[in-house]
């Protein structure tokens, strides 16, 4: 009996493997083996010597009577103990993922004999079906290691005609399938489908309804099954505007292309025309904003689409010089000056707002996208910075946008990206053209003085001399703190700052302590260290977060100064003892860190940033 069960176990272990093995052979079948029903992979018992007989014992009043062999059975297995049991987890365990296998490839061979039915309802209902199943992890890990995707898709074209209900099934499937961590398998059929799907325009019918509720039930589920073991909740709003096969399908490709970043990728997006056509859905979106005076309100879901369309041209543009030459291009500058068009809009929309307000989560996130998109496609892209320097306008704003309205209207977990990358953006243009260097020195823009809580206008370059001041001060206040937070005498700094402080980071500084100070004196020592920790990483990155910021306007005002002497002379009025010393220790450190990179598109900077320190050395030596 015992080498019966051996024997089986053998042949299920052997069977399950012949069958992960072939999976793929099996998928195009036309007809089961002859004489082979359901009960097929099983077929091998009927030639076992010993045929097993399975016997319910409660089926009659008879117990069950104790034999020598099943007490010898148990005695073994007594005396093996915690092995055995080890062994039968093992045993189990492997054959419940045999049973998942069997389970989901019966699952696909459903979903494929479906899509072959000649009736359209039949075919939509199998790709349905499909897409429920993707709400299982282990079914989306199956469909990942066998190239399910392309086998269901294959079929798809093979036998179906494209229409709305199936477009919004496949580009479910895909979007499901993208969420998942991990490179996703960019094959042409997916590219195909997609394409197909952002073009495809919805129907009214009650085929196309009934199909999107069930999508709706199908990405319901998936929420709360994600979200049941992850840290970071999923977050899709399964309304009708955005459960359409245009909308999964972008939000799918973003996903794709965050996960693919290579440069094979980005070059078989452009050829694919695929780049093309976000460039196209974006320029048709912001077109309508050349007149922004004229617009009063604005369409919620088309800004949430703007933001995805942005994130795509953005990620799929990052360091590729040809797809950023070719948005530049892209109909003669149009999309280009759409954008700004569009960022100028927005502009217009924080000048009316009042002093305590702050500009809504949308229109922050899309002007962090476009100011992101601008300075990847400035970045050494001497015509592209040419071509925005046409549009005053748009830099000034971005001048009033680092000087001004980011500290005084977003919300601050948006500040440190807006600062960057709108200081960015202005030294590439003026470090491209010369033309918008002298526009910028005849100028000026907003300055927001954040310990006076006060607006002003004054010249650009002063404007940038006031922000590296008080960048500079509040690097060296964090310094103090850092020395503070690692002081045994905690409690003779307490009274170092005045309650009626405006300095939010000395304010923050000395709550902190005081909390350290009762927790000490509560003796409880472990809660201080966690609070220690934890103030020590906050300061640690501000410092960070402030060295670059001010390393940053620092390139702007070398840029715009060079060897002008004059200039020079008007921006020692607003840093401290009337030098450059403290800029170029700054700037020293910061052309250190780039040094470290590595990378072959970081020696520009590093020549710009060497010339600049050069200049105001010898700026200082002239004084």
């Amino acid at each position: 009996m015992e080498q019966t069960q051996q024997g089986v176990k053998r042949e299920l272990t052997h069977k399950g493997n012949e069958d992960v093995a072939s999976i793929k052979d099996c998928y195009d079948f036309e007809e089961d083996t002859k004489g082979q029903g359901a009960g097929g992979q099983f077929q091998f018992m009927k030639n076992a010597k010993n045929k097993m007989i399975f016997r319910n014992p409660w089926a009659s009043n008879e117990e069950p009577a104790e034999t020598s062999t099943s007490k010898d059975v148990l005695k073994k297995a007594e005396s093996v103990g915690t092995k055995s049991t080890s062994t039968q987890d093992k045993s189990s365990n492997k054959s419940k993922e045999n049973g998942e296998l069997v389970d989901f490839r019966n699952d696909i061979k459903y979903v494929i004999s479906g899509l072959k039915e000649k009736s359209q309802n039949v075919q939509i209902l199998s790709a349905l079906f499909m897409s429920s199943k993707c709400t299982s992890a282990e079914f989306r890990q199956f469909c990942r290691n066998h190239d399910i995707l392309d086998l269901f898709l294959a079929n798809c074209v093979k036998y179906t005609k494209p229409g709305p209900s199936l477009a919004l099934a496949q580009s479910t499937i895909i979007y499901l399938l993208s969420r998942d961590k991990g490179n996703f398998h960019f094959s042409q059929k997916v590219i195909k489908v997609i394409t197909s799907s952002i073009e495809m325009e919805e129907d009214l019918s009650d085929e196309y309804l009934k199909t999107k509720e069930k999508i709706k039930e199908t990405l319901r589920e998936y929420i709360v099954s994600v979200n049941k073991n992850n840290d970071k909740p999923v977050t899709f709003e399964v309304v009708d505007e955005k459960v359409t096969p245009k909308n999964l399908a972008l939000e799918a490709l973003l996903f794709i292309s965050i996960s693919n970043s290579s440069t094979k990728f980005r070059d078989e997006i452009h050829k694919c025309g695929m780049l093309g056509l976000l460039a196209e859905l974006a320029n048709d979106l912001c077109a309508p904003y050349k007149n922004a005076h004229t617009i009063t309100s604005i369409n919620k879901f088309e800004e949430k689409q703007l933001n995805v369309l942005l994130r795509l041209i953005l990620h799929n543009s990052m360091n590729h010089g040809t797809n950023k030459a070719y948005l530049t291009l892209f109909k003669k500058n149009e999309l280009i000056s759409n954008l700004q068009d569009y960022f100028n809009f927005l502009c217009e929309k924080i000048k009316v707002l009042k002093e305590d307000e702050r500009l809504d989560v949308e229109k922050t996130n899309i002007i962090q996208v476009l100011l992101n998109l601008t300075l990847n496609l400035t970045e050494e892209n001497e015509l592209c910075c040419s071509v925005i320097g046409k549009s005053h306008l748009f830099v000034k704003n971005l001048c009033c946008m680092l000087g001004c309205w980011t500290n005084k209207y977003i919300n601050e977990k948006h500040r440190f990206i807006n600062l960057m990358s709108a200081a960015g953006c202005v030294a590439n243009i003026v470090e491209a053209c010369g033309k918008n260097r002298r526009f910028l020195l005849s100028e000026t823009c907003d300055y927001y003085d954040e310990k006076k809580k006060e607006t002003s206008v004054i010249r650009i370059i002063d404007c940038f001399a006031k922000c590296f001041t008080f960048l500079e001060s509040q690097i060296t206040v964090i310094d103090e703190n850092i020395d503070h937070m690692l002081d045994n005498d905690i409690d003779e700094d307490i009274g170092a700052v005045s309650d009626t402080s405006d300095d939010d980071l000395e304010r923050e500084s000395r709550n902190s302590r005081i909390e350290m100070v009762k927790l000490r004196n509560e003796q409880k020592e472990k809660e201080c260290n966690v609070l220690f920790t934890e103030v020590a990483e906050k300061y640690a990155t501000s410092h960070m977060e402030i060295n670059f910021l001010a390393s940053f306007v620092g390139v702007n005002l070398g840029l715009l100064i060079q060897t002008d002497e004059e200039l020079a002379d008007s921006i020692r009025a607003h840093i401290p003892n009337g030098k450059f010393g403290t800029m170029n220790s700054l700037l020293q450190r910061f052309l250190d860190f780039t040094s470290q990179i590595h990378q072959n598109r970081a020696n520009s900077c590093i020549r710009a940033v060497s010339k600049i320190i050069e200049n105001l050395e010898a700026l200082d030596c002239l004084r």
